[in-house]
């Protein structure tokens, strides 16, 4: 079998190892279909139609029967649920320059929770000099389409658009003083 180990995150899947039987005369043969699994621990890990599943943190071992003769068995390292995606948000995707906008970001883990982020990405701009961050609080400086993205790891979420305007509130408010 091919790997004879491998680490998930739980809720992850993964396709199922290779599983070569080894006749008498030599010969070698391709048993990965024709197989049947069996899992010392269905808590932790089980194999259904093909896939592996990451069900919570611990170890199993999948061993793959062919008629009366078990593989070695594969070794499933499940660990804590894997970061595989973050939701970046702004409160109002544009303002007038005299506003402030709160920047959100939300972690999606392999087993579907959900962690708040915002204090722990980093906040990477189209333009650094269009706004002043504070914590996750932009200050425009500038009037703009602007675009940014927060990242942690190598994960990054998609762009997000900010639009920074001129208004007849900020004018007018200019022209009072």
């Amino acid at each position: 079998m091919d790997p004879l180990s491998i680490t998930l995150g739980r809720g992850d899947s993964s396709h199922s190892p290779t599983v070569i039987g080894t006749c008498t005369d030599g010969s070698k043969w391709d048993l990965t279909d024709y197989v049947t699994w069996k899992s010392s621990d269905n808590t932790v890990a089980d194999m259904v139609a093909g896939t592996i599943s990451a069900r919570n943190t611990g170890k199993a071992l999948l061993t793959a029967v062919y008629e009366t003769v078990e593989s070695v068995p594969l070794q499933v390292i499940v660990e804590k649920p894997r970061l595989v995606s973050i939701i970046a948000r702004v409160d109002k995707p544009k303002g007038d320059i005299k506003d402030v906008f709160t920047l959100t970001a939300l972690g999606v883990s392999s087993d579907s929770s959900e962690e708040d982020l915002t204090d722990t990405v980093s906040w990477v701009f189209s333009d650094l000099k269009a706004f002043r961050l504070e914590k996750n609080i932009l200050h425009p400086r500038t009037t703009g389409s602007f675009g940014a993205f927060a990242q942690y790891g190598e994960i990054r979420s998609q762009p997000i658009r900010i639009d920074v305007v001129m208004s007849l509130r900020w004018i007018s408010s200019t022209l009072a003083l």
